[in-house]
């Protein structure tokens, strides 16, 4: 994703570390790398308060959690307004060496149908060793 794009997209002051998208920003991976401290311990702790958090403002809030190789992971699933249309979004949360790793798929409502179980696959195509 262009740094125009970023900005226009992920307004906030922390944008993800890595973003891919269509041309039209109209599916997006996002990636967050950042050095907040995370145990394995944690991460349904980290996933209900998000859940808590996004209720405000999203609907269809779901959260699940799993554990792949000693690795505990938390996922939420949700619709959000944006200016124009609702986006569908697939988060998933993970600590890697104690620091909190996101994966973030989000796509527009119109072609969420399309692209749920793409981002399933993707989500699913992570290793963890």
């Amino acid at each position: 994703m262009s740094d125009e794009m970023l900005k226009v997209k992920y307004p906030k002051e922390n944008p993800p570390s890595l973003v891919y998208t269509n041309e039209r920003g109209t599916i997006n991976i996002a990636l967050i790398l950042n050095d907040v401290a995370m145990k394995n311990t944690q991460i349904e702790e980290y996933i209900k308060l998000m859940e808590t958090i996004y209720k405000e403002y999203s609907k269809d809030t779901k959260i699940n959690f799993w554990e792949i190789n000693n690795h505990k992971i938390g996922e939420l699933e949700f619709i959000t307004q944006a200016s124009d249309t609702e986006i569908y979004n697939h988060i998933i949360a993970f600590p890697v060496d104690s620091k909190l790793r996101l994966v973030n798929f989000n796509c527009t409502q119109e072609l969420s149908e399309e692209w749920k179980d793409i981002s399933k696959f993707i989500i699913d195509s992570i290793k963890f060793n």
